[in-house]
């Protein structure tokens, strides 16, 4: 019951447009002024020929640098750029729910806005939008 009324209070914020999706796979979020601030994303990759998830992040306000990661993974990148995304990482992974986790690196106090872009894609390298569930669930943990 209290990770429903979590999934509720935070389907409540994104709706009322402290964070939400750009696009079908851009996740904009903002970390809070604490220096262990954590957001938890939540995505699904749908098609059971799915061979790997490409993620990159860009800081788009703030300070200091912002870090995104695959959980169960080795993927991660690090942005300390408002201007560009940083190279696309991949990772072999198959279909099924996913999570990664944004924080700031280093841990500094200080507000920081960031948008990430997550993808699966399928044994044939192509990814196709429907393949992955939207709009994606956002956790909170600040």
């Amino acid at each position: 019951m209290k990770k429903l009324k979590t999934l509720m209070a935070a389907s409540l914020v994104a709706a009322a447009g402290f964070s939400g999706a750009a696009s079908a796979h851009d996740y904009l979020g903002t970390l809070g002024t604490a220096a262990t601030a954590k957001d938890l994303w939540y995505f699904t990759c749908l098609n059971p020929n799915t061979a790997k998830v490409q993620l990159q992040v860009k800081r788009q306000a703030g300070t200091p640098c912002v870090k995104a990661a695959l959980s169960g993974t080795a993927l991660s990148a690090t942005s300390c750029s408002t201007t560009t995304f940083t190279t696309l990482q991949a990772v072999t992974a198959g279909s099924g729910n996913k999570f990664f986790t944004v924080n700031k690196n280093p841990a500094l106090a200080g507000t920081l806005s960031y948008t990430v872009r997550a993808h699966c894609i399928d044994s044939s390298g192509v990814h196709n939008p429907a393949d992955q569930t939207t709009p994606q669930t956002y956790i909170q943990n600040q």
